[in-house]
């Protein structure tokens, strides 16, 4: 119980040599066909300014910066060993001024309004402490017409993994729609990707 309860903390917010050198490469593993899902449905812009919730070691962060090479991204997350780890894989970027890093909690994020045309996070809807709040939060630093992403594991498919009954909050897809029309966002859908082990899913919604 103890080591389940220990990967679960890890798996909401890595730190350590375990949560730097394991558990972010065990996410780089994980997330790769979620992360290549979500950047399709997101439908990058060369000007598109761009914002990364919850960014593990900040892998996807480049490749978003590839494509919007005349806008910015703007990468988050709450713990200091992937805010360091995403600086040093995204250090080219960052001092180009193609990428900003910030170590910051999703209830403290803190933008002017309007400043993002899309936003991403993949796979810590699970970790929001309060997810109507924190909703609100990121549409209202969205453009009108901007785009949010969230990519997610279903109920279903995650409710048998022992770290799940610890830290985690699971959704099934009407869940997570309900949470997108309650927070005021239009055109919400669910968008699949049957894959092998776990299937993809990105929400998607429209400020």
């Amino acid at each position: 119980m103890r080591l389940t309860k220990y990967l679960a903390r890890q798996a909401k917010r890595p730190d350590g040599f375990f949560g730097r050198h394991i558990m972010g490469r065990m996410f780089d593993i994980a997330n790769a066909r979620l992360n290549d899902f979500a950047l399709e449905v997101l439908a990058l812009k060369r000007g598109d300014n761009v914002l990364e919730i919850g960014f593990g070691r900040g892998t996807l962060l480049s490749r978003i910066a590839d494509a919007t090479p005349q806008g910015l991204v703007v990468g988050i997350d709450f713990s200091p060993d992937m805010v360091n780890a995403a600086r040093k894989k995204n250090k080219r970027y960052i001092d180009n001024g193609l990428i900003r890093i910030n170590q910051t909690d999703l209830q403290d994020i803190d933008y002017p309004g309007g400043s993002f045309d899309k936003v991403f996070t993949g796979n810590t809807i699970y970790f929001w402490p309060e997810p109507e709040e924190d909703i609100k939060k990121i549409k209202q630093v969205m453009k009108q017409g901007g785009t949010l992403v969230i990519g997610f594991r279903t109920k279903e498919q995650m409710e048998n993994i022992p770290i799940t009954q610890y830290e985690f909050r699971l959704y099934s897809e009407e869940d997570v729609c309900q949470l997108l029309h309650a927070a005021g966002f239009s055109q919400v859908s669910v968008k699949e990707r049957a894959q092998s082990g776990f299937d993809s899913y990105c929400a998607v919604a429209v400020k």
